[in-house]
C-alpha cells in the first residue's frame, strides 16, 4: 500500500474481505496500518459504535501534552489511551508511548477524571498457523505488558481484542462489551493495580 503524503489512512474506503469484518468493522488483529492516524481513527470509530463517549487530541489543563483518546463508559469509567504505530515491533515508539503516558498521568484535566491509562501499540501483523500471532510477536507483547503492569498501566492487545492489566484472573476490559465490566470487576482490578509498586532498583547510568 502506497504511503500517503498526508499521513492519513483511508480506512473508510479501503476494500476488505467480508471475513475480515466484525459488525462491519475490520478486526483489530488482522488489519495493518501504514500510519498511526489510521489506527487511531479505527479505534475511535470502534469505541463510538460500542457506546463509549470518545474525545480525541485533548490537552491537559496547562497544555503540557495532548492525549490521543479519552474514552468513557458508565460501566468502566474514563480511560486515557496513547496510540502508537510500531512497524516491525520497533522499540522507539513503545518507549515514547510509555514516557508520554507517565507524563499524562501526572497532569490534570478539567473535564476528565481518568481511571485507567492504556497503551495501544499497533503491531504489524505477523501470524502463524491458524491466524494466531507468531510466537515472537507474543513474546514481545508479553514483555511489554509486564513493563506496563509495573507502571500500573494497561495495554490494548489487538489479537485478544481486550485491554489487559496483567495475566488472568485480573479483570480485563472488552472494548466491544464494556457493559460486562461490573462493579466487582472494577473493585478487583483497582485492588490489583493499587497493590503494585514500581521498583526502579539501584539503577546507575551506564548499566
Amino acid at each position: 500500500m502506497a504511503r500517503s503524503t498526508t499521513d492519513e489512512f483511508d480506512w473508510e474506503n479501503r476494500d476488505y474481505h467480508q471475513d475480515a469484518l466484525v459488525d462491519g468493522f475490520p478486526r483489530l488483529n488482522i488489519v495493518n496500518y501504514e500510519y498511526e492516524t489510521g489506527y487511531r481513527k479505527h479505534l475511535v470509530k470502534l469505541l463510538e459504535k460500542y457506546d463509549w463517549d470518545v474525545s480525541t487530541e485533548v490537552w491537559d489543563d496547562n497544555r503540557n501534552g495532548r492525549v490521543d483518546i479519552f474514552a468513557e463508559h458508565p460501566s468502566v469509567g474514563c480511560i486515557g489511551i496513547e496510540v502508537k504505530r510500531t512497524p516491525k515491533r520497533q522499540g522507539g515508539p513503545i518507549s515514547e508511548g510509555i514516557a508520554q503516558l507517565l507524563n499524562y498521568r501526572s497532569y490534570t484535566y478539567e473535564e476528565f477524571d481518568v481511571d485507567y491509562w492504556v497503551l495501544a501499540p499497533g503491531f504489524d501483523v505477523s501470524t502463524g498457523p491458524g491466524g494466531m500471532p507468531s510466537e515472537r510477536k507474543k513474546q514481545v507483547q508479553i514483555q511489554l505488558q509486564m513493563i506496563l503492569v509495573e507502571l500500573k498501566m494497561g495495554m490494548l492487545v489487538r489479537w485478544k481484542r481486550s485491554i489487559l492489566f496483567g495475566k488472568s484472573p485480573t479483570p480485563r476490559i472488552n472494548p466491544r462489551h464494556p457493559e460486562y465490566f461490573d462493579e466487582a470487576d472494577r473493585r478487583a482490578l483497582n485492588e490489583t493495580i493499587n497493590g503494585r509498586s514500581w521498583d526502579a532498583g539501584e539503577y546507575e547510568a551506564g548499566e
